[in-house]
């Protein structure tokens, strides 16, 4: 139907260079990352705030769940959030092992309903280039 990147595909045309931008700064840095410094300090900084939790009695602290929030965009990290929230609810709410073992279905049923969503948003652009392209 069309090239890619095109008109017809925006996304290719906006992010193909900006993450080939993300990667070859991060590429052209690789000297530059390992920082004992910088390493220790969010060390000493990640026990410090797991500690303050555990002193403080708050009901649940991820240090990976920290130090991925803290590394993300804001939109992602506050899907993380919002995720882990709902869980420890549905935890308490139906209780531990009824969660755990329920989790991976409710995880398998967001995916295949995201997929459907995904295959019919396609389905319904392919249609609609294909009718307003003319190709006669």
């Amino acid at each position: 139907m069309a090239p890619i990147p095109s008109a017809f595909y925006p996304w290719a045309a906006i992010q193909w260079p900006v993450s080939s931008l993300n990667t070859s700064l991060f590429i052209s840095r690789a000297l530059q990352i390992f920082k004992p410094d910088v390493i220790l300090g969010t060390a000493a900084l990640v026990w410090l705030v797991a500690q303050g939790a555990d002193f403080l009695k708050i009901g649940f602290f991820s240090p990976i769940g920290f130090l991925s929030g803290i590394t993300t965009l804001p939109p992602f990290s506050l899907t993380y959030l919002i995720g882990a929230l709902v869980g420890k609810y549905l935890e308490r709410r139906i209780g531990k092992e009824k969660w755990d073992t329920g989790k991976a279905v409710v995880i398998a049923g967001v995916m295949c309903g995201e997929a459907l969503a995904i295959a019919t948003a396609i389905a319904i652009t392919i249609i609609g280039k294909v009718v307003t392209s003319q190709p006669f």
